[in-house]
């Protein structure tokens, strides 16, 4: 098995050390924050049958958005896209905090936003695979999504656990820490 290296490009280590930083704080906000609905949906109702009803209706919105997302592509560049996106998304989640503090139909206020996450996450996540050529040198794009594919997984297992930990605090005082690491995340994008 021959083992590819990372050929440093004149401006790959910084994009690397950027592109892979905001990965990390955009997945650990997207699964981090689909554990929380999921355990603030049955803590709330103890209905699994609403659960699934909530995870189905997320995902509804992608199956026609990720048409549109490609035709916005030709528009705006895959950077502006991804930095537009994790605005949103910070700014979705801190007025998420806000809603979650001053309504009584936290359930309801959790399916929108959830709806609306995933909506965004839709353009980010094509904006994401679009990205790695302006970024990275043809022979290092491969190794890139290595890393990016190591992250997800890191992402997906340790999120749950450290929001499962945090719990200590109020789920939407998770949120709006969620919100604010997506608004860094831009800065990085």
């Amino acid at each position: 098995m021959i083992k590819k290296e990372f050929r440093p490009h004149p401006n790959d280590r910084h994009n690397l050390l950027c592109y892979l930083s905001s990965m990390l704080i955009t997945f650990f906000g997207f699964y981090g924050f689909t554990y929380l609905v999921t355990w603030l949906t049955i803590e709330k109702t103890g209905n699994p049958q609403l659960l699934g009803n909530v995870m189905a209706m997320t995902m509804l919105p992608a199956i026609g958005l990720n048409l549109v997302a490609g035709r916005v592509l030709k528009y705006y560049s895959a950077k502006q896209m991804m930095f537009i996106t994790d605005i949103l998304t910070g700014i979705l989640f801190i007025g998420a905090y806000y809603a979650l503090n001053t309504v009584s139909w936290q359930i309801n206020c959790l399916v929108i936003v959830a709806v609306l996450n995933k909506s965004i996450g839709d353009f980010y996540k094509l904006s994401n695979k679009t990205i790695l050529p302006d970024l990275f040198a043809p022979g290092n794009i491969q190794i890139v999504n290595g890393y990016q594919t190591q992250i997800r997984q890191l992402a997906i297992g340790s999120a749950t656990m450290l929001v499962t930990m945090a719990l200590w605090v109020t789920p939407a005082t998770l949120i709006l820490i969620m919100g604010i690491a997506f608004l860094v995340s831009a800065g990085l994008d």
